[in-house]
């Protein structure tokens, strides 16, 4: 009796799931999947247009600031943490040097005779302090600073902490910012500024360096 009871029981207990069912819950997740991963990457694209639409807007407000107040302001973009603000300095600006476009606070520049060479004291910037745009502001969930490279800067950098600046006779530099929603890069949108009218092109690539000859 007590073996009857159990052989019942065992093979109550190892009754496992058929082939078919097995078959529709595969079907199942598929289906899951493919309803899903369209609709991220939809909203990351989504959010990725947006991102470079306010970056465009960012930049054409700190251009008209600098030519208005008659101060240098600049951009910077945190590449590891993507936040980005803006700085204003009360004190002349030159571009910062080719090798160091900014780190640790200290900025090489290029003095009137066109030779680097360094401020005995690095001209200070402080935060903005008008319209919160001083404030630390965070890039939307999944978009991030893919890269940046700038007419004073040999090559394209995609880490750290880089500026974009703009001087009182309204000028800015020529630049390159891109935007990604993946540290792969293989869906970006690229922000290309107009020296001379702060003007902004949007282009879904990266382009090639505009290098000067």
């Amino acid at each position: 009796m007590v073996r009857k009871i159990l052989k019942t029981t065992w093979a109550t207990g190892s009754k496992g799931f058929s082939l078919l069912e097995i078959l529709v819950a595969l079907l199942l997740i598929a289906l899951f999947l493919a309803i899903t991963i369209p609709s991220f990457r939809s909203l990351t694209r989504v959010q990725l247009k947006e991102a470079a639409n306010q970056m465009v807007g960012l930049i054409r407000e700190t251009y008209h600031k600098a030519v208005l107040s008659n101060q240098a302001h600049r951009i910077v973009y945190d590449f590891d943490k993507s936040e980005y603000w803006v700085e204003v300095s009360n004190e002349e600006v030159h571009l910062p040097q080719v090798e160091d476009n900014f780190e640790g606070g200290k900025l090489n520049i290029f003095g009137e005779e066109e030779t680097p060479k360094k401020y005995a004291k690095p001209p200070e910037f402080i935060p903005l302090k008008e319209d919160d745009l001083g404030e630390k502001h965070k890039l939307p969930n999944h978009i991030r600073f893919y890269g940046f490279w700038a007419d004073n800067m040999e090559e394209r950098v995609r880490e750290g902490q880089m500026a974009l600046y703009f001087f009182p006779g309204g000028y800015t530099q020529r630049a390159q910012l891109t935007l990604s929603d993946g540290e792969d890069g293989k869906n970006v949108l690229t922000l290309i500024t107009e020296p001379l009218t702060g003007e902004v092109v949007i282009e879904n690539v990266e382009p090639e360096i505009e290098k000067q000859e």
